[in-house]
């Protein structure tokens, strides 16, 4: 192997090198973790978002605090439970609504998620 080739990095050694950055930089991150609460609390505070612009095209926004949903209206919920008991609706009464349109059978899955990444600086039950 040449000197000019690049070694192949592991998985092993990505996970080292995050973890030695961490372990180097934990007040500094700390230190950020705190200082992005506090401005959160100011947004909250306002109940607006901010940008604060130091030039050159450096600046820190924090977006504004939503509330947990607009109210659209009263719809209809269906009991999933209920629907498939036998004992609280037939076969029947259930092909009636699904035919009439009422109700439509969807395949049910859990949301995806990406892969999440944790750094332990310390043993555990330290």
């Amino acid at each position: 192997m040449t000197a000019a080739l690049k070694k192949v990095e592991t998985r092993r050694d990505v996970a080292e090198r995050l973890l030695v950055l961490n372990i180097r930089n934990e007040r500094v991150f700390a230190e950020i973790d705190d200082l992005r609460e506090r401005l959160k609390l100011v947004s909250e505070a306002d109940n607006q978002g901010f940008t604060e612009d130091f030039g050159q095209g450096r600046h820190v926004s924090v977006t504004k605090p939503t509330a947990g949903g607009k109210f659209k209206g009263i719809v209809p919920v269906l009991d999933e439970g209920a629907f498939l008991d036998d004992d609280k609706l037939s076969p029947k009464q259930r092909e009636k609504l699904i035919d009439a349109g009422i109700v439509a059978m969807a395949t049910k899955l859990t949301e995806g998620r990406r892969p999440s990444v944790s750094v332990q600086l310390k043993p555990k039950g330290c």
